[in-house]
């Protein structure tokens, strides 16, 4: 490892360990011919007021140095934890950030750093872009806001949403009893239980048996 990486790599993990304190943590290989490395920063990331509609407290994002070889092809690769998250997602969010960060440091040139600081920025700012990548894990609801307003809410789910009818519905399959009818209801609106006019009332149901 030549000196003047490790120096310049020392700088970024300082500066990001500064800006974010506990949510900083940083790991590395003990033993093995390439040690310390590989070397990982994980940050973990509290959801920001734009994602405030989503069921995500945080996520975890880890940025992976192979080498520090800057000669070539940026050796870097980005974890995400599912732990919080689905498995599907965070494999899409992985790819997503991969993608941005080695574009990010082949657009600044070879030898200029790992834009660590930046990254984890950016992988704040597009907390809610990340979050869907994959629309089948997003389960939409309605929910209450701290100002009482009713809002729509996103919960994470493993499988994709799929939508039943209503169990306090009667289906039916018999046809139209008016096909001509100009108004034509869908199904479940046309067996929709009727309300009694006079709740107080007492409802008799004739079972056809004798008295």
């Amino acid at each position: 490892m030549a000196d003047e990486a490790k120096k310049a790599l020392q700088v970024e993990v300082m500066a990001v360990k500064q800006k974010w304190g506990d949510e900083i943590k940083l790991s590395k290989t003990k033993d093995g011919p390439t040690a310390p490395l590989p070397i990982s920063l994980q940050r973990t990331i509290p959801v920001p007021d734009d994602a405030s509609a989503y069921d995500v407290s945080e996520y975890k994002v880890k940025l992976w140095l192979d080498s520090l070889d800057v000669s070539g092809e940026p050796l870097v690769r980005v974890e995400v934890d599912p732990t919080d998250l689905v498995p599907t997602l965070a494999r899409k969010m992985e790819e997503r950030v991969g993608a941005q960060w080695r574009s990010e440091l082949k657009a600044r040139g070879l030898g200029k750093g790992w834009l660590l600081e930046k990254m984890f920025s950016w992988c704040e700012s597009k907390f809610v872009e990340l979050l869907n990548l994959d629309p089948a894990c997003l389960d939409m609801y309605m929910g209450v806001d701290v100002n009482g307003m009713t809002i729509r809410r996103f919960a994470l789910t493993a499988t994709p949403t799929t939508a039943y009818p209503n169990p306090d519905l009667t289906l039916t399959t018999d046809p139209d009893p008016n096909p001509n009818s100009s108004l034509h209801l869908h199904p479940q609106l046309r067996s929709r239980p009727r309300p009694n006019p006079n709740p107080n009332a007492l409802q008799v149901c004739d079972s056809g048996e004798g008295g």
